[in-house]
């Protein structure tokens, strides 16, 4: 079975472990990945890819994310989340102060931006994660290096609570960024609930519990382009047969009006009943297969 499935992540566990009660759903030599991992403590979107459709991971890799964190000002925590232990206190500034600082902290967080990563972190450092190395009590310089935060909103829900909504780029931290917002208005801080709502154009809201994945996973036009933001074409179902079967692509195996694209792009391929079927690559005026699905009865959706 291939395939994609939004996946809504509770809180309270890890990723990895979110993917066990999808794997017990297929096949055992099903291959079965996400495109992103979420802290933990945290819960929201979570996309899962499943059979041939690991081989597209690459793609989402790099999309924007958003999110919806909230920022217990006046403590910061060793894991800079509500499950780490407190190591610093401040006192937190009057509501009206925070209230009039909040504009120039949209402008000091948008953009481009260098970002310390937190210690506990899956980041090699010296060759082991860092946060195998903060738990063993070594202390960590982390390297600074640049995000993009494209939007963000930033509310004061309560006297010592902010409400911050980001969308930015991958590899960014929400919880350093908690830390260097509460650091901008003089205190400290860590993240106290987060959730991811978007990854790309994959929205939280079309997320299922994972008990529900094998009655999701979907193949088609529609979230082959939300994946890697290609274009798609369909063969004709009597070269089908020759496609899965690798002989030398031949453009009059597609519909006429379909293949409008250009030199050295990646376009998914699909057949009549728009199932996926593979993805091919125009080089140098030929055609190049770059991934093609068994088509074994029942393996589609």
């Amino acid at each position: 079975m291939h395939g994609i499935v939004l996946i809504h992540k509770a809180p309270g566990i890890s990723s990895f472990k979110a993917l066990y009660p999808i794997k017990k759903q297929f096949p055992k030599k099903t291959k079965i990945g996400h495109t992103g991992t979420l802290d933990p403590f945290a819960e929201g979107l979570l996309v899962v890819l499943c059979g041939s459709f690991t081989r597209l991971t690459e793609y989402s890799l790099q999309k924007s994310k958003r999110y919806i964190a909230d920022i217990q000002l006046g403590q910061e925590t060793d894991s800079l989340d509500s499950t780490g232990a407190i190591i610093k206190s401040k006192p937190v500034p009057p509501k009206d102060e925070i209230l009039q600082r909040i504009p120039e902290l949209h402008n000091q967080f948008s953009g481009n931006i260098q970002q310390i990563p937190p210690a506990y972190s899956a980041i090699h450092i010296q060759g082991k994660r860092a946060y195998e190395r903060a738990r063993a009590g070594e202390i960590i310089e982390m390297p600074s290096r640049q995000i993009t935060i494209h939007s963000i909103d930033i509310q004061l829900i309560s006297d010592t609570c902010l409400r911050c909504e980001v969308e930015c780029s991958s590899g960014t931290y929400i919880r350093s960024l908690a830390r260097d917002i509460a650091v901008s208005l003089n205190t400290c801080g860590h993240v106290k609930n987060l959730i991811r709502t978007h990854i790309g154009d994959f929205s939280l809201k079309d997320a299922v519990v994972a008990e529900n994945a094998h009655k999701n996973l979907r193949s088609d036009i529609q979230m082959y382009t939300k994946l890697t933001g290609n274009q798609a074409i369909y063969i004709q179902d009597e070269y089908l047969p020759a496609f899965i079967q690798g002989k030398i692509i031949q453009k009059q195996w597609f519909i006429e009006n379909s293949q409008n694209f250009s030199m050295n792009e990646h376009v998914g391929v699909f057949d009549s009943q728009e199932k996926f079927i593979g993805q091919i690559q125009l080089q140098e005026s030929k055609y190049r297969y770059d991934l093609v699905i068994p088509q074994s009865r029942g393996d589609q959706v």
